[in-house]
């Protein structure tokens, strides 16, 4: 979970709230960002890239 608010953090986005809720075995965090219309899918191809390689740094293989 800290790792992933690196990634974020590592990202400078304009970062709105930030919602945490812990269940019996699963966390789920929830990120709301501010950005301009023409930057959405560029950002939102950022953040899934930075994602996927926090996933694979984290994979036991």
């Amino acid at each position: 979970m800290i790792r992933l608010s690196e990634v974020f953090e590592s990202l400078n986005l304009k970062i709105v709230t930030v919602n945490v809720t812990a269940l019996s075995d699963m966390v789920k965090k929830t990120v709301l960002i501010e950005v301009d219309e023409e930057k959405k899918e560029p950002v939102k191809k950022k953040i899934e890239r930075a994602v996927l390689a926090l996933r694979s740094t984290s994979s036991p293989m």
